[in-house]
C-alpha cells in the first residue's frame, strides 16, 4: 500500500489521508501515526481518510487494534472526527471492513463515519 497524509491548508481545514493498493496492519499503524502527528501539529482533529482505491489485506483484528489506538486520544480539548471515504464503487471486502471499523469505533466512543461521496463526508467532518 501507499499512503499519503496531507496537512490542512487555508482552504481545507482537515487532515487528508489517502490509502491506495494493498493494506496491511503495519502500514495502517504507520499511516495513523503520521495522521495524528499532523493533527497535533495543526491542532485540528478532523480527518478525511480516502480508501476508495484500497484493497483489503488486513483483518477485523487489525482494525480492532487500530480503533484501540484511537480510543482515548489526547486531542487537547478538540473533538476528533474521522470520515472514511469508500467511493461509489469500492472493493466489496474493503467496504465491509470499513463499516466494521466504523461500528467498532463508534462503540468505543470514537467518532468515525463511512461515506461513499466526498461532499457529505466533508460536510459531516466540519460540522
Amino acid at each position: 500500500m501507499t499512503w499519503e497524509v496531507s496537512d490542512p491548508t487555508p482552504d481545507r481545514a482537515y487532515v487528508r489521508v489517502e490509502q491506495v493498493g494493498s493494506t496491511d496492519a503495519e502500514q495502517m499503524r504507520a499511516a495513523l501515526t503520521a495522521t495524528l502527528a499532523s493533527c497535533d501539529r495543526y491542532e485540528t482533529y478532523r480527518v478525511l481518510t480516502d480508501i476508495s482505491e484500497q484493497r483489503a489485506d488486513h483483518t477485523v483484528v487489525d482494525l480492532f487494534d487500530l480503533v484501540g489506538r484511537m480510543t482515548g486520544l489526547d486531542t487537547h480539548g478538540h473533538a476528533f472526527r474521522n470520515a472514511v471515504l469508500i467511493g461509489t464503487d469500492p472493493d466489496p471486502e474493503a467496504a465491509e471492513l470499513a463499516r466494521f471499523f466504523e461500528t467498532t469505533a463508534v462503540n468505543r466512543g470514537v467518532s468515525v463515519r463511512v461515506f461513499d461521496d466526498a461532499g457529505p463526508a466533508v460536510t459531516w467532518l466540519l460540522r
